[in-house]
């Protein structure tokens, strides 16, 4: 069952999970897979799974930024290329973003811009 890049946000909210706030800016242009909400290091995670255009998995990860290290401050998402996989993080407020794809950080960053 396919969704709109923005139809499951209310899922993670209703399981008390953080949820994409503004979030990467064409990510609503994509089809959303499904979400899992669970707790890391007694902190709720939610993950958004979508398809790319090239059928690809894009992976939005979110958590509180309660117990974030000083680097994540709000600003410009910063991009690491690790391997095949490329990912991109940022905060905003109170929540940290991390977007993830096998890809390019150049791929990637279409999703942000």
């Amino acid at each position: 069952n396919r969704h709109g890049g923005r139809d499951l946000v209310p899922v993670p909210a209703a399981n008390q999970a953080p949820a994409p706030g503004r979030g990467p800016a064409n990510i609503g242009k994509v089809q959303s897979l499904g979400c899992k909400t669970f707790a890391w290091k007694g902190l709720p995670v939610s993950v958004i799974c979508f398809t790319g255009p090239d059928g690809g998995l894009i992976h939005l990860v979110m958590t509180s930024a309660r117990r974030a290290p000083d680097r994540w401050r709000e600003g410009k998402p910063q991009l690491i290329q690790r391997a095949e996989w490329a990912t991109a993080t940022w905060r905003e407020g109170n929540t940290i973003y991390m977007l993830a794809m096998e890809g390019s950080r150049d791929e990637l960053r279409a999703f942000l811009l």
